[in-house]
C-alpha cells in the first residue's frame, strides 16, 4: 500500500524484510477459507485478507486472496494498492516475465523448466501488470519506499522479455479513502506446471468460483473499484424506504450474513456501524 503525504512517500508491505504491513492475527478457519487481519506497523491502514482454496483439490494450481483495506485516519487517504512477488524458478537469472492484459494477468515462467506462476486481477481493472526487474530495482537499494511507489504508481504494463532475474507487480489500483471507508481486491493466485500457455485455464476455474459478490459484502452499489462507502448507504435506503429498485448484486447488500440471504434493516444498521461508529470489518461473501 502507498501513500505519499506531502513529500513524504510510504509503501506498507510485507516482503524483502521491509515489515510495515503484516498479518496481526487469524480472525478465522474453516474448510477451505481462512482469514488474517493485517495491520500497517504506524496504525493509519488496518484491513483482511481472506484466502480462499478447495481442500478436496489434489492440483493446488489457484488460491483466491480477497484484500480489504480500511482508513482509520480522521483525514482521507489516498493509497495504491497491489500484490508483489518474487519467484525464482529454477534458476533466478535465467526467468522471463509477461502480462497478459485482457486476463488482467501477469505471470513468471523459465523456458528450460515447465513451471509458471501468475497474479490475476478478478475484481475490477488492474492500474497496472509489470515485470520488475531486480538489479535494477531491487539489489541497488532493497526495494525502497520510493521505488516501490514509483513502480505502482505507472499506468503502462511492462514484460521481461530476456532471461535475466525477474520479479512481478500487480497493482490493483488508486483509491480515495475518507475515514471508515473500505477498498477490496480480489486476486488469484495461480501455478501452472504446462508452462504460462496454462494459465489461462487455471483462471478460468479460479473466476468460476466468484460470483457478483466478490471478496466480502459491502459494495451495494456494485462501484467497479469495490469500494464501501456512503453511496452504498445510499443505494440501500433507496432499495429498502424509498423507490424499492431491484439490487444490482443482493449477495453484496446481506451486510450481515444472514443465511437465507436476506436484505432488510439489520443490513442497514450494520453499514451504519461499519461506516461511522465501531469501523468492524465486513463478513465475507456467503
Amino acid at each position: 500500500i502507498g501513500v505519499v503525504d506531502g513529500s513524504d512517500t510510504t509503501v506498507y508491505r510485507d516482503v524483502f524484510d521491509h515489515l510495515s504491513m503484516a498479518p496481526v492475527d487469524q480472525i478465522s478457519s474453516a474448510s477451505g477459507e481462512k482469514s488474517f487481519r493485517i495491520a500497517a506497523d504506524d496504525g493509519r491502514i488496518q484491513g483482511k485478507v481472506t484466502y480462499q482454496y478447495d481442500p478436496s483439490g489434489t492440483d493446488c494450481e489457484f488460491i483466491i486472496a480477497n484484500y480489504e483495506f480500511y482508513n482509520l485516519c480522521d483525514t482521507p487517504l489516498t493509497i495504491l494498492t497491489g500484490l508483489y512477488g518474487d519467484f525464482d524458478i529454477i534458476n533466478s537469472g535465467t526467468n522471463y516475465a509477461g502480462y497478459d492484459a485482457a486476463n488482467d494477468m501477469v505471470y513468471m515462467y523459465d523456458q528450460s523448466d515447465s513451471r509458471a506462476c501468475a497474479f490475476a486481477l478478478l475484481s475490477g481493472t488492474p492500474r497496472n501488470l509489470r515485470a520488475v526487474n531486480n538489479p535494477t530495482y531491487v539489489w541497488n537499494d532493497g526495494f525502497s519506499d520510493g521505488t516501490a511507489y514509483f513502480l505502482m504508481s505507472r499506468t503502462n504494463n511492462l514484460s521481461g522479455t530476456s532471461a535475466d532475474d525477474w520479479s512481478m507487480l500487480l497493482t490493483f489500483g488508486q483509491s480515495t479513502l475518507a475515514q471508515g471507508d473500505t477498498v477490496r481486491y480480489t486476486v488469484a493466485l495461480m501455478y501452472a506446471n504446462n508452462g504460462s500457455a496454462g494459465l489461462p485455464a487455471i483462471l478460468d476455474k479460479a473466476r468460476a468460483t466468484q460470483g457478483c459478490c466478490q471478496g466480502t459484502v459491502g459494495n451495494v452499489d456494485c462501484d467497479p473499484a469495490d469500494l464501501t462507502d456512503v453511496a452504498d448507504l445510499t443505494q440501500l435506503i433507496n432499495h429498502l424506504f424509498i423507490d424499492f429498485a431491484p439490487l444490482c448484486c443482493p449477495e453484496e447488500a446481506n451486510i450481515n450474513g444472514d443465511p437465507n440471504g436476506t436484505v432488510d434493516m439489520a443490513d442497514l444498521t450494520k453499514l451504519i456501524d461499519h461506516l461511522f461508529l465501531s469501523f468492524t470489518p465486513l463478513g465475507a461473501c456467503q
